[in-house]
């Protein structure tokens, strides 16, 4: 056993440890929660908020400014009301079919009526000789006048099949592009070299005393209108519509559209209306859905939906619910956009 005064020296070392023991973990407790609050993710400030209903965003100029955002008003414009029809770009050949059979038929007409025209002078020429009593039989005569009965006989056929033709690419075609065959046509030649495409457009059933108006448009698959030019009234309808035809010709350079595919065709109707035009750069997607940004106040923003219904070489009409005079973000909406995303995360996180 120890001493007594030996076992009084070891408590106040007891005591030291101890404290030191205490204050390494009141160190390391401090040190750990300081490294957890710098490691913790800086919470940026929300730039959204809800008023009546609507996401509004606020961003400064200097934002604005660093983020690459335009404000512009929107252009005014008129525009006449325009109904929806089905049009399908025509395959051309038939048309080249046609063509080639009136290219045939013209050129054995040709040779027909040569031939009989050569026919007749021999038998004019016989004819003669055997009257004046020259050494020219009755029979030689009688050969000439079969020869030219037969050359005459062979151009009334091809008279008819020419006319078989002609008649073919008028009950199929019309007027209009019937001659464009029969004159082999500048027009024609730019269809068959796909300068130009044909389109048939027919108009639902009921609408059939509407009368074609002379400029229309088509869109293409990715929603882009190209001017279309007015033809002629079509002979024969589309089979799956049932409905008035028209034939009306687009310029194929930027169409993205080959022969037998289906588009949607824009004739204008009625008195214009007026309106602004969105431009293409002011509009952001989402959900399917067209959408600009405008300005309620000086550095704040709402979110408006667009009508994609008319659209225009770089944007889209709009004949009501926008201002001309109110200021739209016309370029880089796609920041706005984001921060409505941004503050959306957020609040979910915070719900966690």
């Amino acid at each position: 056993m120890k001493p007594f005064w030996k076992r009084l020296l070891l408590v106040p070392v007891a005591v030291v440890l101890v404290a030191g023991l205490i204050v390494a973990f009141i160190v390391g407790r401090k040190e750990a929660a300081t490294e957890a609050e710098r490691e913790k993710p800086i919470k940026a400030p929300t730039r959204v908020k809800v008023v009546n209903g609507e996401n509004v965003v606020t961003l400064d100029a200097a934002t604005q400014t660093n983020s690459g955002l335009a404000l512009a008003s929107l252009a005014t414009s008129s525009r006449r009301p325009e109904i929806a029809a089905y049009g399908v770009v025509v395959d051309l050949q038939e048309l080249t079919d046609l063509r080639n059979a009136l290219e045939t038929a013209q050129a054995q007409l040709r040779k027909g009526r040569a031939a009989r025209e050569v026919a007749r002078a021999d038998y004019e020429r016989v004819k003669a000789l055997f009257e004046k009593k020259q050494n020219v039989s009755q029979k030689v005569v009688q050969a000439a006048a079969g020869t030219w009965q037969a050359e005459a006989a062979n151009a009334q056929i091809a008279q008819a099949a020419l006319h078989a033709a002609q008649a073919t690419a008028l009950q199929h075609w019309g007027g209009v592009i019937a001659d464009w065959l029969a004159q082999a046509a500048p027009e024609f030649e730019q269809l068959r070299s796909q300068t130009n495409l044909l389109v048939q457009v027919t108009l639902a059933p009921g609408q059939g005393g509407m009368i074609a108006p002379s400029s229309a448009s088509v869109q293409t698959a990715e929603g882009q209108p190209i001017p279309a030019r007015f033809i002629s009234l079509a002979p024969r309808t589309d089979a799956k519509i049932q409905g008035k035809s028209f034939f009306y010709v687009i310029e194929a350079v930027g169409a993205n559209l080959l022969p037998g595919m289906n588009v949607t065709a824009l004739l204008p109707v009625g008195e214009p209306a007026q309106g602004v035009v969105v431009p293409a750069s002011a509009v952001v997607w989402w959900q399917g859905q067209a959408w600009v940004y405008a300005e309620l106040k000086p550095d704040e923003f709402v979110r408006r939906e667009v009508s994609t219904e008319q659209p225009l070489p770089g944007g889209w009409f709009q004949p009501q619910g926008f201002s001309t005079g109110q200021l739209f973000v016309v370029k880089g909406p796609q920041v706005l956009l984001s921060e409505e995303f941004r503050a959306q995360i957020s609040v979910g996180e915070e719900g966690k």
